[in-house]
């Protein structure tokens, strides 16, 4: 069972990967060069913010395994 946190985390994980794969589609159909430009730049800060969630929800579950005196493992299930 996934706390408050992790659900709220793992909901706002899961919009940008749809967000990154609508931008990724998008892309393709892009034809100006300042288009594409800009669609580069927001496909760069979605997978920076794709890839901080999930370290932060990755530290989040080290931090509690530590204070509850657990291994990672059993914190995940």
């Amino acid at each position: 069972m996934l706390n408050p946190y992790e659900e709220r985390a793992g909901m706002l994980l899961k919009t940008k990967k749809k967000e990154l794969r609508e931008l990724k589609k998008k892309i393709l159909t892009e034809t100006g060069f300042f288009g594409k430009r800009k669609l580069k730049n927001e496909i760069k800060n979605t997978t920076e913010d794709i890839e901080y969630l999930k370290n932060d929800i990755f530290l989040y579950r080290r931090g509690v395994a530590w204070n509850k005196k657990k291994s990672l493992k059993t914190i995940r299930k």
